[in-house]
């Protein structure tokens, strides 16, 4: 599941997730459009935040809004 999908089914605002997680919204901001890639260890964050809805594969590979994925 994509994260800026998460966001929207938990009701979850990026800054809340961005508090949540220990990153800035903007960080959120730059997962959610394709921009960035969280580290491994924001990774992990994610994971146990999301109870496992959102792994590292979401954020490379399916739809990223044209851009690239890798």
């Amino acid at each position: 599941m994509k994260i800026k999908d998460f966001l929207k089914d938990e009701k979850i605002t990026q800054e809340q997730f961005a508090e949540m997680v220990g990153v800035s919204q903007a960080t959120v901001s730059r997962w959610c459009d394709g921009f960035q890639k969280p580290t491994s260890t924001l990774m992990t964050k994610i994971l146990i935040t999301t109870k496992g809805k959102v792994t590292a594969n979401d954020f490379y590979y399916g739809d990223n809004n044209g851009r690239a994925s890798i």
